[in-house]
């Protein structure tokens, strides 16, 4: 590397790092977070979170966050009070009742999933349409198998 270039991409980096706002940094953390769930890495997880409910208390993320980690955890009356905080907010009530309606079914309540899964369908999120049809489906077949119907 010749040094011009060399003074370029230090530069450039430089810049970068100071390009990355609060809410970059925070959406990212959310993410890693919702990944290390995924991956069952509870106690990262948690403390990903906590630092977000520090910075972000109430934020439907956060909350989701917890939520998740709840689930995972087989605490469902904690998921549910999580998530339906947010299930009148116009901002995340779509995703919210997609959500529940996930707690749901696995505490095998599927009627009130099915009820969750129709709220988050006629919302206007096609992310949280999408997964309520997911989630209606998997209830559905689930319904059929266990309970005859």
């Amino acid at each position: 590397m010749n040094t011009m270039s060399g003074i370029a991409l230090s530069a450039g980096t430089a810049a970068s790092e100071r390009e990355i706002s609060p809410q970059a940094v925070q959406k990212s953390l959310a993410e890693t977070g919702l990944l290390a769930v995924a991956h069952g890495e509870i106690e990262q997880a948690q403390i990903i979170f906590n630092y977000l409910l520090n910075v972000r208390p109430g934020a439907f993320i956060t909350d989701l966050g917890f939520a998740l980690i709840a689930l995972a955890n087989r605490q469902y009356a904690t998921a549910t009070t999580l998530l339906q905080r947010h299930s009148q907010s116009e901002q995340d009530k779509d995703l919210a009742h997609a959500f529940l309606a996930l707690v749901c079914y696995l505490n095998n309540e599927m009627a009130q999933g099915l009820v969750y899964s129709r709220q988050a369908q006629a919302g206007n999120s096609p992310e949280a349409a999408q997964l309520a049809r997911e989630l209606a489906a998997e209830i559905k077949s689930s319904g059929e198998n266990q309970h005859g119907y």
